[in-house]
Formats: structure tokens, sequence, C-alpha cells
């Protein structure tokens, strides 16, 4: 046999060998997504939705008013959030009644137009524009 042969078989072997292994990217298709950090939470497993009722701009900044329908924890609201596309800003949200949460952001956020995520669930939002207050004359 030719040395060329002999190369030309050991090519074809090593091919061959290459061949049997599955590729890199096709590995990658069949491994499973890893596990999300934190579950989803879907509406069918706790009966938890939130509505939007209104924005308004008081004289402390904007406050957002929610229908709330199932249970939410305090930890829930203490991390209810509005987030821009640049900046996330931090809301305090109080539940007023068992169906009522109001959220007030800072003055800072006047004008703008985000994202309100409250105990797992989004809302898209402009915020109102920030607006003077008339003082009442006192004689």
């Amino acid at each position: 046999m030719s040395k060329k042969a002999k190369v030309f078989s050991v090519v074809v072997l090593f091919l061959l060998m290459l061949s049997s292994f599955p590729s890199v990217a096709l590995a990658s298709v069949l491994v499973p997504p890893p596990e999300p950090k934190q579950p989803a939470r879907f509406a069918e497993v706790d009966s938890t939705n939130f509505v939007l009722l209104s924005a308004t701009y008081a004289q402390k900044g904007p406050v957002f008013t929610f229908q709330v329908n199932g249970h939410v924890s305090k930890a829930d609201l203490r991390a209810a959030t509005f987030s821009t596309s640049s900046k996330d800003f931090a809301l305090n949200c109080v539940q007023k009644s068992e169906t009522t949460v109001i959220c007030s952001a800072p003055k800072s956020t006047a004008g703008l137009s985000g994202y309100i995520y409250i105990a797992g669930f989004g809302t898209w939002v402009s915020v109102p524009e920030a607006r003077d207050f008339i003082q009442p004359a006192i004689s």
C-alpha cells in the first residue's frame, strides 16, 4: 500500500470516528433549558390577578390604583417596581381593602412610560405629568 493510500485511509477512519459522536450543536438542542430561578406565576394556579384602575398625579407624586382578586402578601407589595428602559424605581404599595391596592411612585417618574411589576404581574403604564396644586388662601 502506498503512502498516499495509508494517509487517505487514516483520514477516512478519523472522519468516521468523528461522525459517530453527536455534534455539539445537536447536543445543545437535546439538553433541556435550565429551570427558572423563580417559578412563573399563572392565574390558573393561584387565582390572583391585578387590574390597573387609574394612574393619577397627587400632591406627593404619581399614584396607581389596582383592583386585585386573590391573595397578595406584604412581601409582594414591598417588592413592587416601576421599570423604564434605563432605570428601576421602588413603589410604595399598600392594600387598602380586600380588592384595592394603591401604589405611589417617586415624583421623578412623572411623564415617564414603563412597566409596573407587582406580585408577579406586569402592566405598561404612562405616568401622568407633574402638575401644580392650588393652595387655598386662608383669610
